[in-house]
């Protein structure tokens, strides 16, 4: 059984579409169209100007997605039934997407496009299956064509859907996990990130289970009836389609703002928040509601992987809790200045887009409600002799 661009799919079905000469021409077509499209998009994104470290994961996941259905493609014709050295290249294939799906999650959502050391220990079982089914690439054509039937890899198939699922589920905990720990009113780019990390794993995640399913299924010895056999394979290329269309219509998730600067070099995290917080102060960022990290980047001139960096770094914490305080600090200052002034219009001016993520925010920086503060910072205010 193999994973074709996250869509498993067993020998025996391939058995069976071959018996099928109209239809295989009609799913051929459609996969082969699924190719052509991850591939233009994965060309798409390297060569686009605001080509990033995300970019190019998404770039690798959907170029990967292109040689699996390239691969289906072969089997639907038989040339791999007469080449049976492509069963043998395909099958390490399938752990790579989960690994590349996490890493693209993770670099989406914090903009740290630095690859560290220990994340090369997530593509391990991709090169430990690699060194196994290389030695069979120097067998004769028909004891690879035996291998590729045989019923021994079901149990390293079984790996390979825990594999893909685990890693799904692992994607899809981590953005849920940094959209509820992130600072409430979020900007538009913001909730077009989650969205899009939601519904992308879901649905790649969504192949597995299918794919694990349908085996199952089949390892039991159930004949699925014609088209459910066929149903994880058509899925995925289904998922390759909206992937490839979403993609193009999302800028948010895609691409940077439009409004560029020359970006500079700093030597140190110290030296580049030296500079974000000249620009913060100077040009009183914080007052845009809709300010991500992007825009913030551009502004100080200084990548947005640094930014996200500096920010980690010198203040430990993430990039909504730093321009959250600067908001803060304003309400109070103003408060302390002008008491009566009404809470709601000094928090649209400070930044914040809604009295709910206000609220929220100004009592977990400062320990109470805004309208407590106030009431407190009147009593003191009235005791001063």
């Amino acid at each position: 059984m193999e994973l074709i661009g996250c869509l498993p799919f067993t020998h025996r079905t391939r058995e069976s579409i071959l018996q099928l000469p109209n239809m295989r021409d009609v799913l051929n077509g459609v996969v082969v169209l699924g190719a052509v499209q991850s591939f233009f998009l994965a060309t798409l994104l390297v060569n686009r100007v605001s080509n990033n470290a995300a970019n190019r994961v998404y770039a690798a996941i959907q170029l990967l997605s292109s040689l699996a259905l390239a691969l289906v493609t072969t089997f639907f014709t038989g040339v791999a039934a007469r080449n049976p050295w492509i069963y043998v290249v395909e099958e390490p294939l399938s752990w790579l997407f989960g690994p590349l799906v996490f890493l693209y999650a993770r670099i989406l959502l914090t903009c740290d496009d630095s690859f560290r050391l220990r994340d090369f220990w997530h593509f391990l079982p991709f090169v430990v299956n690699v060194a196994v089914v290389t030695p069979v690439l120097l067998w004769e054509p028909a004891a690879q064509l035996s291998w590729a039937y045989s019923d021994d890899l079901a149990i390293a198939t079984l790996l390979r859907f825990a594999h893909g699922i685990a890693y799904s589920a692992v994607a899809l905990l981590f953005v849920l996990q940094n959209r509820s720990r992130a600072e409430v009113g979020l900007s538009r780019e913001e909730h077009a990130r989650f969205r899009w990390l939601t519904w992308f794993i879901g649905l790649t995640g969504g192949i597995w289970v299918l794919g694990a399913g349908v085996f199952i299924i089949r390892l039991a010895g159930v004949t699925l009836a014609y088209p459910f056999e066929i149903a994880t394979p058509l899925a995925g290329t289904l998922v390759t389609y909206v992937c490839g269309y979403i993609s193009l219509r999302q800028p948010a998730v895609f691409g940077e703002s439009a409004r560029r600067t020359r970006m500079t070099t700093a030597p140190n995290a110290d030296a580049d928040m030296t500079l974000i917080v000249a620009g913060m102060e100077r040009d009183h960022l914080w007052r845009d509601p809709n300010l991500t990290l992007v825009e913030l980047a551009n502004r100080v001139g200084i990548p947005s992987y640094r930014v996200s960096r500096a920010i980690n770094t010198t203040r430990q914490e993430s990039f909504f809790s730093f321009v959250n305080r600067y908001r803060v600090d304003e309400v109070r200052r103003v408060l302390e200045e002008r008491p009566d002034a009404p809470l709601l219009s000094v928090a649209l001016s400070a930044g914040f887009n809604a009295k709910s993520s206000f609220n929220a925010v100004f009592k977990r920086f400062t320990g109470t409600t805004p309208s407590q503060y106030r009431r407190e910072m009147g009593t003191s205010l009235a005791n001063l002799p």
